[in-house]
């Protein structure tokens, strides 16, 4: 197996240095009062002689490193971080909710594979990366999704879960060298809103892709926005009000101003970090790309959306915003809101839902919890008797009709880890919800992984392709479907409105949301 060549060996000294860090606090109560446990103290003076031996490093050689201190309210933290390839720097916002990070991708050479390991490996994944996402290879102004756009942006959204740094080299690694990426979080406990996103910009500037993070499985803020699915009426602009899925809305909403920054200096050509130190000569941004998965995917469409009813957003955005890809996506808003989203091709017709197979998020919000309907061209992954692959949904999924069928779906976990068990039918496999099977599918036939292997798709069996039929079908009989859906075919340019009102769907939409 293929394996990324990443750092380049350093003497032992080196190592030992960049594994230490020193952390000083002030005002710590309990060395006031004494209170100091010996272990703890011990730990205190060690991490304090790391930090003189840091301070006395070499500047230059293979021992070179980039000191940074970091001061953060009482808290002052000098870490040391490699003077290499890739750049990092982070900032926190007053009042502790807002956190900015800036990151630099590594270059080609850095991450390039062993040719022992690899040989005749293509490296990087995509040549000329950034100029296939400025004009992929299918327009989407068609209503059809660019086959390598849409693997690009599911590696996007499955990274998204790491740090800026990662994400940046997985974009590296894929072809766009060099990239900046800008990792905005807010968070408030109380309010339900954990909120993630990564700006990811071509080194000339010409690409940005905003990647969101999705339900973290250990987060529990996370799970409590899921799970806020009292539908809220939110007025956007002077028109009557729409219907979101409150938990969703409130975690755009903190980061939507944040992000619009950053794109407004990609628009001017200018770094999306706003950092002096970064090479300025760049193009402005010709294509922006919004995605994500799960709750990540909400976020994105959700921006599409409060993109095309700002008119100084669409103003500035609506031109260079290219399509949106997410990936086991929620139900974000009303049927009439979907309906009226799909009738505007300036946002229905750009927005690529990818479902695979049994994933129950989709369906989600549960019917019990009432009605809610999709926007977008959604294409299903489906294992049938004859035939498996990604395929143009007739119909959107229908929404799960009862949340207790959840608890299902996270107990089909084990059924999908046990051999023994794997035959036994379950509709709805949290298994299935996993971004790194989108990732596996929607990679081109005889393409590496982002990590430089060869995945190798082997034919499904004859007793997994009758389970999965089962299921399929299963979940088309049990799910509550919407009764008809808008058509794919998109109007002509001059019948498209530029100032389409999501509030009053068509005819035809109204009727489809009924």
């Amino acid at each position: 197996m293929a394996c990324w060549a990443t750092q380049p060996m350093i003497c032992s000294a080196a190592r030992v240095c960049a594994s230490s860090y020193a952390a000083e606090i002030s005002g710590s109560s309990a060395a006031a009062s004494g209170q100091v446990f010996g272990p703890v103290a011990a730990v205190g003076r060690r991490l304090r002689t790391a930090a003189r031996i840091n301070e006395e490093m070499p500047s230059s050689g293979c021992c070179a490193r980039r000191r940074r201190v970091e001061v953060t309210g009482g808290r002052t933290v000098r870490r040391l971080i490699d003077a290499g390839a890739a750049r990092t720097t982070s900032t926190r916002k007053p009042g502790g909710m807002v956190f900015i990070n800036s990151s630099v991708g590594p270059s080609f050479e850095a991450v390039h594979p062993t040719r022992a390991a690899a040989p005749g490996i293509r490296f990087p994944v995509y040549d000329d990366l950034t100029d296939r996402l400025v004009k992929p290879e299918t327009d989407p102004a068609t209503g059809e999704p660019d086959p390598l756009t849409a693997h690009v942006l599911a590696v996007a959204a499955g990274y998204a879960y790491s740090d800026g740094q990662t994400v940046a080299e997985m974009m590296t690694r894929l072809g766009m060298e060099k990239c900046t990426c800008l990792t905005v979080t807010f968070r408030n406990d109380t309010m339900f809103v954990a909120a993630t996103a990564h700006v990811i910009q071509s080194e000339d500037g010409r690409v940005v892709v905003v990647a969101f993070r999705g339900t973290e499985p250990v987060n529990l803020i996370n799970w409590l926005t899921d799970v806020d699915t009292a539908q809220q009426k939110v007025r956007l602009d002077e028109d009557a009000p729409i219907d979101v899925h409150p938990g969703f809305y409130r975690n755009i909403r903190a980061i939507r101003y944040k992000l619009r920054k950053a794109l407004l200096l990609a628009l001017a050509g200018k770094p999306v970090d706003g950092n002096l130190d970064t090479p300025t000569d760049r193009a402005p941004m010709e294509a922006l790309y919004l995605t994500g998965h799960s709750l990540g995917g909400a976020m994105a469409a959700l921006l599409a959306l409060l993109v095309r009813r700002d008119e100084e957003d669409e103003a500035s955005f609506g031109g260079v915003l290219s399509a949106v890809y997410t990936y086991g996506q929620p139900m974000v808003g009303s049927p009439a809101l979907a309906a009226a989203c799909d009738a505007d091709p300036r946002l229905g017709g750009r927005l690529f839902r990818y479902v695979y197979e049994g994933d129950p998020i989709p369906g989600m919000p549960s019917r019990d919890t009432g009605r809610w309907g999709h926007f977008g061209r959604e294409r299903q992954h489906v294992t049938g008797l004859g035939d498996a692959g990604w395929q143009q949904s007739t119909s959107n999924v229908g929404q799960i009709r009862f949340a207790g069928q959840m608890a299902v779906a996270f107990g089909s976990l084990a059924l999908s880890q046990l051999l023994v068990l794997q035959r036994i039918p379950v509709l709805y496999r949290i298994d299935d919800h996993r971004p790194q099977h989108y990732i596996e599918k929607l990679a081109p036939e005889g393409a590496v992984s982002e990590f430089g292997d060869r995945v190798y798709a082997l034919a499904p069996t004859p007793a997994l392709r009758l389970r999965r039929t089962i299921e399929h079908w299963g979940r088309r009989l049990t799910s509550v479907r919407p009764p008809s859906r808008l058509t794919n075919a998109q109007p002509p340019a001059d019948q498209t409105s530029s100032n389409h009102r999501l509030d009053q769907p068509e005819e035809r939409g109204i009727e489809a949301a009924q």
